[in-house]
């Protein structure tokens, strides 16, 4: 049950998006995401997708540009803390929310790009990292001391 200022980001795999509500159930930003493994279809399956339930985002990193962490994981990497064990029934721990999109001029707009498979993080573009997700995580976090969930659905 969501607290007043916490928020609830809904992940859908077969729709590719994340969509983040507000405590009242209001929509503030919907956003294009992958969840796809690298290692295959399968939540079970190390490197596999995006494994299905709860998390509370955790711990942040912020990556500066021209790194290598910045290239893999985009400005911002959050962690996924499990709600319902899948760190521990699937071996998964370490599986965040993250970018990792090419941000060189002329790419393409991030509604047109294909996300790259991760090893089970949920990934979105910079743009939407930068412009939607970062600033609403961190005011809820600093500003209405409020906690971000995330449910990953089929």
């Amino acid at each position: 049950k969501l607290k007043k200022h916490d928020f609830h980001i809904v992940g859908s795999r077969s729709g590719h998006t994340l969509k983040c509500f507000d405590s009242l159930g209001r929509l503030r930003w919907s956003v294009k995401a992958g969840f796809k493994g690298v290692y295959g279809p399968g939540e079970a399956v190390i490197g596999g997708d995006t494994p299905l339930g709860d998390y509370r985002l955790g711990a942040h990193w912020q990556q500066s540009p021209g790194t290598s962490l910045y290239d893999t994981y985009g400005p911002h990497f959050f962690d996924l803390v499990s709600l319902d064990g899948q760190e521990y029934r699937y071996d998964r721990a370490g599986i965040g929310l993250h970018g990792g999109r090419d941000k060189s001029p002329g790419r393409p707009p991030a509604s047109w790009v294909s996300l790259a498979a991760t090893l089970g993080c949920v990934r979105v573009d910079d743009d939407d990292l930068e412009v939607h997700i970062a600033p609403s995580v961190l005011y809820i976090w600093n500003v209405l001391k409020g906690e971000v969930y995330l449910s990953v659905e089929a």
